[in-house]
């Protein structure tokens, strides 16, 4: 996940003061990797185009955990432009949607008065899910 979040994120113009990333250490199989760049990708272009990485006091927060073998990522933008319900849908928001139920997941959008919330859950195959337990245990005791 950070990889993808560096990768997808960090390159260009974002100041990295401006966004922080925390979660689990996740290793995606290549397929989920794809579309979470896609999704991570299109979130951020929006953030610099008309949320909150539009404006200098923006802010990005990017969380995941995983539990019960399901990839819980939340993306908050706080500081942007006042937010407006779109009146249309995009081809962000349906390339976002349709990224998640193409591995079995969903993507929610919230449009809150300080910003706009995403929340997308992905299935993990157990391979990823064992991988993200043993890495939290390993974590836990030490290097």
């Amino acid at each position: 996940m950070r990889e993808l979040i560096r990768d997808q994120l960090l390159r260009g113009s974002v100041d990295e003061t401006r966004l922080t990333a925390w979660g689990p250490a996740v290793r995606l199989e290549s397929q989920m990797a794809l579309h979470m760049a896609l999704m991570l990708h299109e979130l951020g272009t929006n953030a610099n185009k008309y949320g909150a990485l539009s404006r200098s006091q923006g802010r990005v927060a990017i969380t995941w955990t995983v539990e019960d073998g399901t990839l819980r990522l939340r993306w908050v933008e706080r500081g942007g432009p006042p937010v407006r319900a779109p009146t249309s849908r995009g081809f962000g928001m349906t390339l976002i949607e349709q990224s998640a139920k193409g591995e079995g997941g969903d993507a929610h959008l919230s449009l809150e008065a300080d910003g706009i919330v995403w929340e997308i859950t992905l299935p993990l195959p157990r391979s990823a899910a064992s991988n993200v337990s043993q890495a939290e245990r390993s974590a836990a005791s030490g290097p």
